[in-house]
């Protein structure tokens, strides 16, 4: 988790992004293309707070609370000078903050509360599940009084105005219902430029704001008012009941859906609280989805109304001057807008036909940035002439005779025509309906004409927005992107949900969808997860659902932007298609390094399977027969790699090897430890146990302190320990590795009493590492001797001091993990990063898989590779002549046992193993979830699922002789927990 510093960081940079861009466009108020401008800086703002949010929600941790804060009172105060310049606010920042915050309350604070509802039922205590049904009256009042709360928090007040009186009073007998309450918005020295209507079934209101009282005339201001009565009108009592008895059943569930979980399923309680935002947008969005269609029918239910659509344009016009807002807007947005561009606004309010568009006269000649070009806009079409010779009259025929290249458009196949910004570049974009588009160079001084020319002909283009590309493209993305980090699954499935959220395609849809649904399925076979989440199927189901969406919505647009299928798609198989050479070379490389092993063990296959899975849903979106070939080609090819991945991981998720049983348990004791505590240990006989204890201490230039080991029984006696390494010898004995000046000692003891039974001097290591096998009666201590590279091996028994020392020369091998020590010393195993051949970084990441390991044999022969492991091992210590290394695959593991000579022998493959502590001897136990321990019992061939106390907190235990240690922290610091183990 991110710590203060970068939190605050994080926090601030939206803010410091909107002050340093709003800078400059204080000084650019003149500026005929602000509009634009400003709607271009406020859609990087919107990427850029929207990534800090996410960054604070996913890793903020305990300081996501003030983090949040911070970041929204640094935006608004960064775009405060800004607001001042544009629309003449008088009031303090302090009043406006408070304000701003008023606002934000008002207007979607019910919405976030309802978010956070099943992440603070989830954070109360389960015996005290009762406060959570406190929520219940406070979120249905809130849902209830929602507009007399809205109204109170932007300072509404009751409006009458005898200009404005006989104006509503014909519109409200004209549409025949009962006159809403009317309000005036905004305090004094602000400036509101907007209207609002609150549908409701007792009482509904429209509210207008104050800029716009004063900014209109009153014809004006009587046509808005007529738009926001038919926002009454369309949203009738039964339609108002219906949307309440949704957000209702949205209250219920927000409480009963974790109270439900946290009692069935606790272990997968928390995905209510991860899942919820994604069920509240998807029923915000799905409410919004006709409300472009509902502006258009108000706009001319506002004309009819008010017997006079000119005062509705003028209205409108007037709004979007005073509020900054861009006429013309790009059409990919406008498709996906709540409302319809201005231009399209009053196009539809003028109606169709000749009568509805003024005749422009004489042809108007548009300069442009670029030597020998020109625009030009007359009746029946817009052209662009290139290459006109210098000297040639602006006249449409010469500029046809004399130009060395023209285009010409009819005005009904232009679906946009506007002026773009990019820094301090401007340009006059056209889009044919066909999805081609093309741009011309402005200069500054040229823009104000163009502008004015663009409000004459707007009203000409095509009225429909054409066809669109998937507009659900990037909440599916956004989706599968979180289920991804919840489930583990982060690796290939970065590269389509990069294209999709940078470009969003068809073909990049597609392909997202079935990569998803592959990568599940493959996640599912194989149980691989993550390590934040004790379950991850929950995660890969969503992920399979999202991508089976994806892949519907790509197929249903498939026709809807020919051009953009073709553009787009091709830039997906060029991606995917490079991926997929790195991978298909990868793995063929794996054939030469390692011939024997198993086709569905090998790294990289699987992420090969669903890349070609990949290519072959974004080849069957394409009309050409070729593609179609091609595509089946891609679907047989990625089959053939990725079944026996997922018939290998089917037939071991049946069967790991092991007998399962279950078991609960009785407490014995709790003993509070204080400060942090880890490296839980206990004796053979269950009897004590051993931490390494981490208090705050000051560092100080001298020779750092020893760390601090505690040990206990069930009594609650604690001892201080300090030493660099301590571990049991017994039930009654301890070792102890203890630092002197120059030289290192190893302490026999006694557990009951600060007893030295023998101590022996050790040569001076670096990193020195105490190994005890207990079931041997030995130890040893490797690390590397001062003053030299060498690899030092001291090695002896319990029964007597002394031990013998050996060296050996260092391996040059690149991350040397886990020792293990055989033969007393004379043999030393080094699990070593595989270097053979070497495999890029990237595409171990894009595989999802970690690199191989080899294993070398050290001694004084000299080095020798004996064997390979398929990933990371953390080792126990050798017992019983073998040592238990253990290989996680997300939250999968596999289990090896190797031998002195490194014959390293595969025992099982486990399932949902998190973090493991391997011993005493040869076992583990890992903590598996929040009320879950398991402990696998190699030599009985067992494996146990021990189920824990109700959120105990637990984040390591250990197992021994048919008792549980665990410990857990919370504000007061670690505690340890001893229970006694009933098999059932």
């Amino acid at each position: 988790m991110l710590g203060p510093i970068l939190v605050t960081l994080i926090a601030i940079a939206p803010g410091a992004v909107n002050w340093w861009t709003g800078r400059r466009l204080a000084r650019a108020t003149d500026d005929p293309a602000l509009p634009e401008l400003l709607m271009a800086r406020q859609q990087r703002l919107v990427a850029v707070g929207a990534t800090s949010l996410a960054i604070l929600l996913v890793l903020g941790g305990r300081h996501v609370w003030w983090g949040v804060l911070l970041l929204a009172t640094i935006l608004l105060t960064g775009g405060y000078p800004l607001r001042r310049t544009l629309l003449g606010e008088t009031a303090a920042l302090p009043l406006y903050l408070w304000r701003s915050l008023k606002s934000m309350v008002g207007g979607m604070g019910f919405w976030i509360l309802l978010v956070w509802t099943p992440t603070i039922v989830l954070g109360i205590d389960r015996e005290r599940w009762w406060l959570a049904l406190l929520l219940l009256p406070v979120l249905l009042v809130w849902e209830f009084s929602y507009q007399r709360i809205w109204l109170r928090l932007h300072d509404a007040e009751p409006l009458a105005s005898p200009a404005l009186a006989p104006r509503i009073a014909t519109i409200v007998d004209r549409a025949g219902i009962p006159a809403p309450a009317l309000y005036r918005i905004g305090a004094p020295g602000t400036r509101f430029v907007n209207a609002l209507a609150f549908p409701s079934v007792r009482r509904p209101a429209i509210g207008l704001g104050n800029a716009l009282l004063e900014l209109l005339e009153p014809d004006e201001i009587a046509a808005v008012y007529a738009h926001e009565l038919s926002h009454i009108e369309q949203f009738s009592p039964r339609v108002v009941r219906r949307l309440q008895l949704v957000t209702w059943l949205l209250i219920l569930a927000a409480i009963g859906v974790p109270l439900l979980a946290g009692w069935l399923a606790p272990a997968s309680a928390h995905w209510a609280a991860w899942l919820w935002p994604l069920v509240v947008l998807l029923v915000l969005a799905q409410r919004a989805k006709k409300s472009q269609e509902h502006e258009h029918e108000s706009d001319l239910r506002a004309a009819a109304l008010c017997g006079d659509a000119e005062a509705v344009a003028r209205g409108l016009v007037k709004i979007h001057v005073h509020a900054f807002i861009p006429r013309r807007w790009a059409v990919d947005f406008e498709r996906n807008a709540t409302h319809p561009s201005l231009a399209r606004r009053i196009q539809a309010l003028r109606g169709q036909g000749a009568e509805a568009v003024s005749s422009l006269g004489a042809p108007a000649v548009l300069p442009t940035a670029r030597e020998g070009s020109l625009v030009v806009f007359e009746n029946e079409r817009a052209w662009w002439f290139d290459g006109v010779p210098a000297g040639t009259a602006p006249d449409l025929e010469a500029l046809r005779a004399q130009a060395a290249s023209a285009r010409s458009v009819a005005w009904p196949y232009l679906i946009e025509l506007r002026v773009t910004t990019s820094g301090e570049g401007r340009a006059l974009q056209a889009r044919h309906r066909n999805g081609d588009r093309w741009s011309v160079p402005l200069e500054a001084s040229q823009v104000a004409a163009v502008q004015r020319a663009l409000d004459h002909v707007d009203v000409r283009l095509q009225r429909e927005l054409g066809r669109t590309r998937p507009g659900n493209a990037w909440p599916l993305a956004a989706g599968i992107l979180l289920a991804m980090l919840l489930s583990g699954q982060v690796g290939i499935l970065l590269v389509p949900v990069t294209l999709v959220l940078v470009r969003p395609a068809t073909a990049a849809l597609g392909a997202l969808g079935a990569m998803a649904i592959a990568a599940a399925a493959f996640g599912l076979a194989s149980r691989d997860g993550s390590w934040m989440l004790p379950d991850p199927r929950i995660g890969l189901a969503v992920i399979a659902v999202l991508g089976a969406l994806a892949l519907a919505s790509a197929w249903r647009h498939r026709r809807a932007v020919p051009e953009d299928l073709r553009r787009n798609g091709r830039l997906t198989l060029l991606v995917l298609g490079a991926v997929g050479a790195l991978l298909t070379l990868s793995v063929l490389a794996t054939l030469w390094d390692a011939p024997t092993r198993a086709w569905g063990e090998r790294p990289g296959v699987s992420t090969l399977a669903v890349t070609l899975l990949g290519m072959a849903a974004a080849l069957a979106l394409m009309e050409a027969r070729a593609a179609r070939r091609w595509s089946a080609a891609a679907t047989l090819s990625g089959l053939a790699a990725g079944a026996p991945v997922l018939l290998e991981g089917l037939a071991l998720s049946r069967d790991d090897g092991l007998s399962r049983a279950h078991a609960s348990l009785a407490e014995i004791a709790r003993i509070p430890l204080g400060g942090t505590a880890s490296s839980l240990q206990l004796s053979p006989g269950g009897q004590r146990f051993l931490v390494q204890r981490y208090d705050a201490r000051p560092i100080t230039r001298t020779r750092p302190a020893p760390p601090m080991f505690v040990l206990g029984d069930s009594t609650g006696a604690l001892r201080e320990i300090g030493a660099l390494h301590a571990a049991f010898a017994g039930d009654e004995h301890l070792l102890t590795l203890q630092a002197g000046d120059s030289t290192l000692e190893l302490r026999l003891e006694r557990v009951d009493a600060d007893a030295m039974l023998w101590s022996s001097r050790l040569p001076d290591l670096y990193q020195p590492t105490l190994i005890v096998s207990p079931e041997d009666r030995t130890w040893a201590v490797v690390g590397e001797e001062a003053g030299s590279d060498s690899l030092a091996v001291v090695a002896g028994t319990f029964d007597a001091p002394g031990g013998r020392t050996r060296r050996f020369a260092p391996l040059d091998s690149i991350g040397a993990l886990d020792h293990i020590v055989f033969d007393g010393g004379a043999t030393v195993l080094l699990p070593a990063i595989s270097q053979r051949p070497p495999r890029p970084f990237i595409l171990d990441f894009l595989s999802f898989s970690m690199p191989d390991v080899d294993l070398w044999e050290v001694s004084a022969a000299g080095h020798r590779r004996i064997g390979s492991l398929d990933g990371f091992p953390q080792c126990g210590p050798p017992d019983s002549g073998a040592a238990i290394c253990l290989i996680r695959r997300g939250r999968g593991a596999s289990v090896w046992t190797v031998g002195p000579r490194g014959a390293e022998r595969l025992v099982s493959r486990l399932r949902d193993l998190g973090l493991a502590q391997m011993g005493p001897g040869a076992r583990m136990t890992a903590v598996t979830g929040p009320e879950r321990v398991t402990d696998v019992d190699l030599v009985a061939r067992r494996l146990t699922e021990i189920t824990l106390p109700a959120h105990p907190g637990v984040y390591e235990a250990r197992v021994s002789a048919g008792r549980l240690a665990a410990l857990r922290t919370d504000s007061t610091g670690t505690t340890l927990l001893l229970y006694r183990i009933a098999t059932r």
